[in-house]
């Protein structure tokens, strides 16, 4: 007798719902999807006990007639392609048809649905995939799908599911995915019978983001656009002070697919470049667009993922997309306002002395006072008469070579920048994010009326430098202040990547005994096809057999390190990246590191030429406005914020 059998087919069924069914959001996403693909221009989803006990989706769609309400529940019946080829140029969110079979075979499920030209409508009641009821009945345009106690004939799945607050936290996530994606379509969710969101249609992605999340979260947004070929990049990223201890805030779509992907995210690391501390996840919201046939949606069974057919151009795009976003914005942090704590200023980085008194950060900008007898001399553009000696600290000759000389000073017009404030004088505390006004002043709608604008260095005057770190400039928009570390750090880091890039090898130290490395066999593959570019970054490795390595030399700011931990991360790197991984990522942290060294430290005496030399060059950088560990080069205190914090107003004598 033979022991293979065919399973029943409501067995199959239930085998095949544990794909597409895990809970009562992978219900809500196929429902919601199915309505999307119907050309739904209002959406209304109702949510009780998290979706274990009801969950109704309400659309004003294409509709279906009685056959068609029949036949859609059905396995493999599905109105979106006719044959394989057909996948390969889909635009639909659907195209399987195992959805509503599937969910119908672990639930209580009712359809009731009109086309636009019959008279009446079509209900089909099922529970456990069988069907009880097909009856006549009265029903506006368009599919009411209701979706009753998911899992009631297995108790064990069922015993799986979360908590009702936790389910409906996953439903509230896709609902918000799908709104962001659909910003045309009205949407409306009541949850236990009371109304939770209700969204009009919108006229822009723009003004959807406001609609969910609020003016002040869009005002921490920055538009990007890029057309790249066939393939589009659009949406918005946080300011480079806007961001997150996770990844959770990091929406990717693909043809109006919300989609989880690495490859996206590791392109908005790589065009984020350094403006991220340690640790800090950006927000983003991207859409990209390619032609169907470049990317295959069908690789996942919940169609979660996707897959390029060149993920190294889209994930090109989407880096250049937000790296010329970052570019042509102003990211200068308010030095006003209730804001976020800021991680405390690296004393090892700046060579701050650790015995200084730090003030306490209660978001307003604090300043020990400086007695009158220190402010002798204060006068327009000149803040004290000191002359204190150069003490621009000339880099290293290997530095020189990669461009890290001090920047040519321009001749001095306001006397000498001294530094009359006590080295107990006091410091600016400032935070990553920008206050509200801040980011009222940087819209994604594009350079409005109180756009802060780019820095001229023409209209900059050097007023003072207040405790041997921070330099005061006066610009027409107000006072700024400049972190003279951060800045020189932002200067030489970058000048130190355009040597690299122009061809020209990274500085190499020879080790004095080479060091054998042995990998895995996948290790080992990756760092084989990275050789060339490992060695443009100053680590001298040779293959030494098939998973053996020799490393020979490496960067003189590594020279210390371990050769065999060096040469593991760098693998691990290239293996995190994924294909097409630029090799120059890798060297990001060694090049911040040199530049953090060769970079003026707190308490170095600057003279006034050398702080408008330092203030060229800054200015003249790709991403002037953060160091490249992420934090502020500079922070700005608009003339309102002066006037409101001393009591006046415009016009006020």
């Amino acid at each position: 007798m033979s022991r293979i059998r065919l399973l029943g087919e409501q067995t199959a069924n239930k085998i095949a719902a544990g794909e597409v069914v895990e809970r009562p959001a992978s219900v809500f996403k196929e429902l919601v999807e199915n309505s999307l693909d119907a050309g739904a221009t209002r959406i209304d989803i109702e949510v009780v006990n998290g979706g274990k006990s009801l969950l109704r989706v309400s659309d004003n769609g294409e509709g279906m007639d009685r056959d068609d309400a029949l036949l859609c529940l059905e396995r493999h019946a599905t109105s979106k392609i006719r044959e394989d080829a057909d996948i390969e140029r889909i635009i639909t969110l659907g195209f399987r048809g195992e959805a509503l079979p599937s969910i119908a075979a672990v639930s209580k499920l009712e359809l009731l649905t009109r086309t636009q030209d019959q008279p009446g409508g079509t209900r089909v009641v099922i529970h456990g995939g069988r069907l009880l009821k097909v009856e006549e009945a009265g029903a506006a345009p368009g599919t009411v799908i209701e979706i009753k106690h998911l899992f009631f004939n297995m108790p064990a799945r069922r015993k799986f599911l979360r908590t009702p607050a936790t389910e409906l936290g996953h439903i509230q996530h896709l609902f918000q995915l799908h709104a962001l994606a659909h910003p045309e379509v009205a949407w409306r969710l009541t949850v236990d019978r009371q109304l939770a969101a209700q969204l009009p249609s919108a006229a822009t992605l723009e003004d959807r983001v406001r609609e969910l999340h609020g003016r002040d979260y869009l005002e921490q947004l920055v538009p990007l656009e890029v057309l790249q070929g066939g393939l589009k990049v659009l949406g918005f990223i946080g300011r480079p002070g806007f961001t997150r201890a996770n990844r959770r805030e990091q929406y990717f779509f693909v043809n109006g697919r919300p989609i989880e992907s690495k490859a996206l995210h590791y392109a908005l690391l790589e065009g984020f470049h350094t403006s991220l501390m340690k640790g800090r996840f950006p927000v983003a919201l991207l859409f990209v667009s390619v032609p169907p046939e470049e990317v295959d949606v069908n690789i996942h069974p919940a169609k979660r993922e996707v897959r390029f057919r060149d993920e190294w151009l889209v994930r090109d795009a989407v880096a250049r997309a937000v790296r010329l976003a970052l570019g042509g914005a102003t990211f200068i942090p308010q030095g006003g306002g209730a804001q976020p704590k800021v991680p405390a200023h690296d004393s090892s980085a700046t060579g701050t002395s650790t015995g200084r008194e730090e003030t306490k950060s209660t978001g307003d900008v604090q300043a020990q006072l400086i007695p009158p007898r220190d402010m002798v001399g204060f006068r327009r553009g000149v803040f004290s008469v000191a002359s204190p000696k150069s003490a621009w600290p000339a880099p290293p000759s290997q530095a020189e070579g990669a461009g890290g000389s001090r920047p040519e000073s321009a001749p001095s017009q306001e006397g000498h920048v001294g530094s009359s404030a006590s080295k107990d004088g006091g410091r600016v505390e400032t935070s990553r994010s920008a206050s509200s006004e801040a980011g009222a002043q940087s819209r994604p709608s594009g350079p409005g009326e109180g756009d802060p604008k780019p820095l001229d260095g023409a209209q900059i005057q050097v007023l003072g430098v207040l405790s041997n770190l921070y330099v005061l400039l006066e610009s027409p928009d107000g006072l700024l202040v400049m972190d003279q570390h951060a800045a020189h750090e932002r200067v030489l880091f970058e000048q130190f990547l355009r040597q690299m890039r122009s061809g020209k090898d990274a500085p190499s130290q020879m080790l004095l005994v080479p060091q054998t490395v042995e990998l895995e066999i996948r290790d080992a593959a990756y760092l084989t096809e990275n050789l060339a570019g490992l060695r443009a970054l100053g680590v001298g490795v040779s293959p030494f057999g098939p998973r053996t390595f020799v490393v020979e030399s490496l960067p003189p700011e590594l020279s210390r390190r371990d050769p065999e931990e060096v040469l593991r991360e760098m693998v691990d790197e290239l293996q995190r990246g994924g294909t097409g991984v630029r090799p120059q990522r890798m060297s990001e942290e060694m090049v911040a590191s040199a530049a953090c060294k060769q970079a003026v430290k707190a308490e170095d005496t600057l003279t006034e030429q050398e702080i408008r030399g330092l203030v060229r060059d800054l200015l003249a950088a790709d991403l002037p406005y953060s160091c490249p560990h992420g934090r502020p080069t500079m922070i700005r205190i608009s003339f309102t914020e002066l006037e409101r914090r001393f009591g006046r107003r415009p016009g006020a004598v």
